[in-house]
């Protein structure tokens, strides 16, 4: 049982890929106690996580790196393309900068090592399902050395748009950094989707780590 949500407070939709099955096992066990969020499924390849994916239109999925068939993010890019509305967190078992590169490119929302999600991914969850970033900061100084090269001058972001990136850089949701502003959501929504054009990324954690190697965030 997972217990009740609070009231008026729908719960969040999860689906757990993990080709481990004590790992996922313990997840899932994890999360049944937490009254707001309900795990649908529990896959263990690539072709099962997107047949998941397709089969029940999660908002988050948690989604092991290395799995039997293929790699974590060639599922997630996958399963992007046909449900963008789906959130992606990626786990990984080791410190893998090329896994953490992949997760990036293929959408990942979030990005943290197993060692580390049995304490957080509560957490990390209901911040994915609200629109923010979940990575550690030892993960993206570990991107320093990845930087790409600025974007021409005429993507360049404007002050809005900077007040918006600074906001998402600090994990906030859309909604609040639409209350933080006093904008609507479908107004921070735009210029979110304007500033990871403008910096060629694929999401917002991408943006915060591209943003952060190119001195935008001024730390």
């Amino acid at each position: 049982m997972t217990g009740d949500a609070p009231v008026g407070e729908e719960r969040i939709r999860v689906v757990l890929v993990d080709d481990h099955d004590m790992v996922a096992e313990s997840f899932r066990r994890i999360l049944a106690t937490t009254p707001d969020i309900d795990v649908l499924a529990v896959a263990g390849t690539v072709a099962a996580a997107i047949e998941a994916a397709r089969a029940h239109r999660p908002d988050v999925i948690v989604m092991d790196h290395h799995l039997p068939d293929g790699r974590g993010s060639t599922a997630a890019a996958r399963i992007r393309s046909e449900l963008p509305e789906t959130r992606i967190v990626m786990l990984t078992g080791t410190e893998d900068p090329a896994a953490l590169a992949e997760a990036l490119a293929a959408g990942c929302v979030g990005y943290f090592e197993k060692t580390s999600a049995f304490d957080e991914l509560p957490a990390a969850i209901r911040t994915a399902a609200a629109g923010g970033a979940v990575i550690s900061p030892q993960h993206l100084v570990r991107l320093q050395g990845n930087a790409r090269p600025p974007g021409p001058p005429g993507a360049r972001l404007t002050p809005r748009e900077h007040e918006v990136l600074l906001l998402v850089a600090q994990a906030l949701p859309n909604g609040a950094i639409a209350e933080r502003l006093s904008l609507s959501v479908n107004t921070v929504r735009t210029h979110v989707q304007v500033i990871l054009d403008k910096l060629g990324a694929h999401s917002k954690l991408e943006a915060v780590t591209l943003a952060r190697q190119r001195g935008l965030l001024g730390d």
